[in-house]
């Protein structure tokens, strides 16, 4: 208990005047709320584990651009170019922390699965060539790190979760989670909350590098609403599964609040590329349910009344919308045509002219402007490709393009495969089910955008995580069952 004690402190204590001393006073208490959290859960019995989880999951909730001087600056596609301290980083040395002093004996027995594995070969691959073609070669390094950070969270969070209880505990925490980031988003939509409600304002009203400012959309905690709606989009599918499959009637109801909450709150971001995405992949998930698992499917009437409710509900909130959701899909959307074409000819002018070796991880800004095939970026700077798959073959050539795609058919397959051979408990199959649902949700919105580039990275890797320790778990419990 003294060890706790002394550990709690010092977590305190780092945490505390890293974020404290740059907020509103008044938005200090949500701070301390969260710390009285974790101390709660650091107590319980055998809640280490779920302390290290609950604090890597936090981390990317809050504003990705604060710094100790509270200075901003857009991430333009990648990483801030030089050292930065954020709460992502404070909440992964943490977890590291708490890790190694109460399970130093164990981490001998860590697997790096085949995936991140390549994932990891990749961020070590995309900085070495970075060093030959890159301008900015510490803009590489601290992309690489990022990407280094995200693939340790994967292992943290699939070594930690090593059975379905534990599982089924955290997916009701970040049920609790996403309920509390929905009802921030819903009082920000009707102004009750601010939308800076985090360390003050990113940027002044006037200030023109955000052209969808013009349009009121709530960010919850992270301050951005492409980042807020990512976030939901990776786990509406998963706890859409839930809902389906949980027999038990206090958690199906939960798991329908998360899930209603969360597709409102999606909605409210007015995400293009999301919501389309979210739909799709919540569509794959029910693919994937009717496929592997129809025993677990509701009865037709069931089915056909839910369909009926959600589609009844959806028209709801697009009638109540519909004016915002038009011009932001079809107006607004019409108006980014000529800026997204200029922003493809270019990658694509900087893929024919560094095809091998790229320009260099995170070092397409600088690339654009000196190679600027559509003679927008020089006039009028651009962000860099809305495309993660042509950013990454311009900055990382063919080989690492090629690499990043064999990470992402790799992780497919292996769910796939698991969902087809096992017979899988209601919590697995929606961690599997809805994950890749969710998985396949980002990799959909990088076609129109970074996807997993920006700080949506550390939260896609802990989706990850979750995945991996299902399809561990089920195969560890079959092995025990053989023996």
């Amino acid at each position: 208990m003294t060890n706790k004690i002394v550990v709690f402190l010092v977590v305190s204590i780092l945490m505390l005047s890293i974020l404290l001393p740059a907020i509103k006073f008044k938005y200090a208490i949500l701070i301390t709320s969260l710390m009285s959290l974790v101390f709660l859960i650091f107590f319980s019995p055998g809640g280490i584990w779920l302390v290290i989880l609950f604090v890597l999951f936090i981390g990317p909730l809050l504003p990705y651009t604060y710094h100790l001087t509270k200075f901003y600056e857009p991430h333009f596609g990648g990483a801030y170019p030089h050292f930065v301290i954020t709460p992502v980083y404070v909440a992964f040395l943490i977890s590291v922390l708490l890790l190694f002093i109460f399970y130093r004996h164990k981490l001998s027995n860590i697997k790096i699965e085949k995936s991140i594995y390549i994932w990891i070969f990749f961020s070590i691959y995309s900085l070495l060539i970075s060093f030959i073609s890159a301008i900015n070669i510490k803009a590489s390094f601290y992309e690489s790190i990022r990407m280094l950070v995200t693939g340790a969270i994967c292992i943290i969070v699939y070594y930690l979760i090593d059975s379905n209880e534990k599982l089924n505990k955290i997916m009701i925490i970040i049920g609790m989670i996403l309920l509390l980031e929905s009802s921030i988003a819903f009082l920000q939509e009707f102004s009750i909350l601010p939308n800076d409600l985090l360390f003050g304002e990113s940027q002044s009203a006037s200030t023109v590098i955000y052209a969808t400012q013009i349009f009121k959309r709530p960010a919850g905690t992270l301050r951005e609403t492409n980042t807020l709606a990512k976030f939901l989009s990776m786990y509406i599918p998963i706890f859409l599964i839930l809902s389906i499959v949980t027999k038990e009637r206090i958690k199906k109801v939960f798991f329908f609040l998360v899930l209603g909450f969360s597709v409102l709150a999606l909605f409210m971001t007015l995400g293009r590329s999301a919501i389309v995405a979210t739909i799709l992949g919540s569509f794959f998930s029910f693919f994937l349910l009717g496929k592997f698992a129809k025993e677990h499917l509701p009865s037709k009437k069931l089915i056909i009344s839910g369909i009926s409710v959600i589609i009844v509900l959806v028209a709801i909130v697009t009638g109540l919308l519909f004016q915002l959701l038009y011009l932001r899909f079809v107006v607004f959307g019409w108006l980014t045509v000529g800026g997204r074409i200029a922003q493809y000819q270019n990658a694509l002018h900087i893929i024919r002219r560094h095809f091998f070796l790229g320009v260099g991880l995170n070092n397409y800004t600088y690339a654009m402007m000196m190679e600027d095939a559509s003679g927008i970026a020089a006039v009028t700077p651009q962000f860099p490709a809305h495309n993660l798959y042509l950013l990454y073959f311009a900055e990382t050539g063919i080989f690492g393009i090629l690499l990043f795609l064999t990470f992402i058919i790799l992780f497919f397959l292996r769910g796939i495969r698991v969902l087809n051979s096992f017979d899988l408990d209601e919590v697995s199959l929606a961690a599997i089910a809805g994950g890749l649902g969710g998985f396949s949700s980002i990799l959909i919105q990088s076609l129109t955008g970074w996807g997993v580039r920006s700080i949506s990275l550390f939260s896609f890797f802990f989706l990850l995580g979750i995945i991996i320790s299902s399809i561990n778990n089920i195969k560890t419990s079959v092995l025990n069952n053989q023996l």
